[in-house]
């Protein structure tokens, strides 16, 4: 599921206009791709965190 995606299917459940569930219009979710968000975001925090303790 690509960000727009994720974006626009938020936007729908939480203002009741859309879809509340994934349809058709969305792409199937890739594992890979989550996992290496998943990744990428994990790394970001660590390097935040490392960051913090040296101020």
């Amino acid at each position: 599921m690509r960000a727009e995606n994720i974006a626009a299917y938020i936007q729908e459940a939480t203002t009741g206009r859309g879809p509340a569930a994934p349809s058709l219009a969305y792409e199937p979710v890739d594992d890979a791709e989550v996992d290496e968000s998943i990744r990428q975001v994990s790394q970001q925090w660590a390097e935040a965190l490392a960051r913090l303790e040296h101020l």
